[in-house]
């Protein structure tokens, strides 16, 4: 918007502003395009890891593997209440490695 108004107050020709707008309008929406490609691929890459790398995740934390999905949800529900909240409920069950 800023180059229209500039364009109309200093522009020798007529020409310029239907130019400059057209033109602004196309580079906006072009970038919005990058931009919301550039998130979806971003939030793919980052879906994938958490669902490839979770057990990875537990097993850094020194937490028990679930043994089931419903243990799996319970247990990253608990972890995210703890880490998210800290709320003093949240019952984590850890596992230590003898030394």
């Amino acid at each position: 918007m800023t180059w229209i108004f500039i364009a109309t107050a200093e522009a020798r020709s007529i020409l310029v502003v239907p130019i400059i707008a057209t033109a602004g309008l196309a580079a906006t929406w072009l970038m919005l395009e990058v931009v919301q490609a550039s998130f979806l691929s971003f939030g793919e890459t980052i879906r994938a890891i958490c669902i490839l790398k979770r057990f990875d995740v537990l097993k850094a934390l020194h937490l028990n593997l679930p043994g089931d999905w419903k243990e799996e949800k319970a247990l990253w529900e608990n972890v995210n209440a703890q880490l998210q909240w800290g709320a003093a409920d949240a019952t984590i069950k850890y596992k230590h490695e003898d030394k």
